[in-house]
């Protein structure tokens, strides 16, 4: 979630239609060291300053049932779309809801372009079969489930775990739902567990998934490869995942020696519950280990604001807050959020768009 755009009204740029970004593929270079991923002597997996973030898959369950009815706030550019991400100002976007939404049309762009079928009008006939499965995986209030349900001629279903997230999705599914359109499955459970994605086959009658995405999820995840082999174990053959979160450099490793960089990255995966945090190429390299090829990736740094000015007051929060020891999940998203901003102002955190396909 952004934090500088939750505080602070954003201007909304006159264009035209939203311009696409460049696309590039690029692993990192065999040898190279694993930014994100460090790891103490006793295994336990540790942040890049040295620090143990204590974080659970219970603290990332609590953040969310904590800070979520906050995310959604009237003021905030969540509360039309139930977007909890950031929001991409890329060229031609033209208002805050475009803004939200961006990160949708370009999952759409991929989803059709891995043949997945565009949504048919009620006079053709509908493709033969049992439509695709398209799952949502860390889904929050299921704003892109409603984005894409008009969309794609697909069973969707998405998965948090939040039981708060999950109810406030199942709401405003069935309040923006369309007669002619299929429901969408919103399950509360763990999508690194096998039975919650056999839960998910089993309740729409099919036996692999189609498509997956993670929007900001994946660094929540305790264990890159298993989730990974999870996704893998239950996706069919050319399948497609894509995976968008804020992931460091492979310079990043070097860097987090700099005492100021070390806070940062304690702070910002201590405040945002960060679990996993592995470089661009890295996260290909075990994608590959676990049955996929990386076919796409697109970074959107660019489009995400982060000027100083603009993120002022999140910076003056966090430091108030860390005067004061503060510690709610709501102090903890500002300072995490903060700390991020610094960091991806230095270009040593992107905001990528990796898409892999299954290929065995």
């Amino acid at each position: 979630m952004d934090t500088g755009e939750q505080i602070l009204a954003l201007r909304e740029p006159r264009g035209q239609r939203p311009r696409r970004p460049e696309s590039r593929v690029q692993l990192c270079a065999p040898g190279s060291v694993p930014a994100g991923d460090i790891r103490g002597r006793s295994g336990v997996r540790q942040n890049q300053g040295g620090l143990r973030t204590g974080v659970s898959n219970r603290s990332v369950r609590d953040y969310y049932e904590g800070n979520t009815r906050s995310f959604l706030r009237p003021w905030r550019s969540s509360s039309s779309t139930g977007a909890i991400h950031r929001a991409l100002w890329a060229p031609g976007v033209r208002n805050r809801i475009e803004a939200m939404h961006y990160i949708h049309e370009l999952i759409l762009e991929q989803l059709l372009a891995g043949g997945i079928p565009a949504a048919h009008r009620p006079e053709d006939t509908p493709p033969p079969g049992s439509p695709p499965l398209l799952v949502d995986l860390g889904c929050g209030v299921g704003a892109s489930l409603a984005y894409l349900r008009g969309r794609v001629h697909a069973s969707l279903a998405g998965i948090t775990l939040s039981e708060v997230q999950a109810d406030l999705a199942r709401k405003r599914l069935t309040r923006d739902s369309d007669p002619e359109s299929t429901g969408a499955l919103v399950l509360a459970g763990d999508f690194m567990r096998a039975e919650t994605l056999e839960s998910v086959l089993h309740a729409r009658g099919v036996e692999a998934i189609s498509a997956a995405w993670m929007i900001e999820s994946f660094v929540h995840a305790p264990d890159a490869d298993a989730l990974l082999r999870n996704v893998a174990d239950h996706m069919r053959s050319g399948g497609v995942l894509m995976i968008c979160d804020d992931l460091p450099t492979d310079d990043l490793a070097g860097s987090s020696q700099r005492p100021i960089y070390s806070r940062w990255i304690a702070e910002f995966r201590r405040g945002w519950h960060v679990q996993t945090w592995l470089s661009g190429g890295e996260l290909a390299r075990r994608a590959s280990t676990a049955g996929f090829t990386l076919v796409d990736r697109k970074d959107l740094s660019s489009y995400v604001r982060t000027s100083p000015l603009r993120g002022m007051p999140v910076h003056l929060a966090a430091a108030a807050g860390r005067i004061i020891g503060a510690t709610s999940p709501a102090w903890s998203n500002i300072r995490g959020g903060s700390a991020l901003q610094n960091l991806s102002r230095t270009g040593l955190v992107r905001y990528q768009l990796l898409t892999f396909r299954r290929d065995r």
